[in-house]
């Protein structure tokens, strides 16, 4: 397999979760699972940020953490844009378990689903997928 073509699995994966917010999001607000469509935002952007660390050569770190994998892109890329990435990386775990109840709202809900769309999509441009 290319090089070009694992990035491509990456961000179809990240695709895969950009849709399942989309379809969570065509129901009726009052309906939306927010903690669903935030775990998938984090998602998204997880598998977008690794796909660009391998862009540059880099191996990902085993981490959900956003902020540790945007500081590793930094490190070798400075250019690269800093994203108010807001509480997202609790997506990744917290949201997942009852003793953790984290219910965001969906104001909040729509906000870390357009941030993911944004990173998916700017960093689908700079791999050149």
């Amino acid at each position: 397999m290319t090089k070009q073509q694992y990035l491509g699995q990456w961000l179809r994966k990240a695709d895969h979760d950009l849709t399942i917010i989309r379809q969570g999001m065509d129901r009726p607000e009052a309906e939306w699972v927010t903690d669903v469509l935030c775990f998938h935002a984090q998602q998204a952007v997880e598998k977008a940020f690794k796909a660009y660390l391998i862009y540059l050569d880099q191996e990902p770190p085993r981490t959900h953490s956003l902020e540790v994998l945007q500081r590793t892109i930094r490190s070798s890329s400075p250019a690269f844009p800093e994203y108010e990435l807001g509480d997202l990386t609790a997506f990744a775990v917290q949201s997942r378990y009852p003793d953790e109840l984290f219910e965001p709202d969906s104001s909040e809900a729509k906000r870390y689903a357009k941030l993911a769309e944004q990173i998916v999509s700017e960093l689908r441009l700079r791999i050149g997928q």
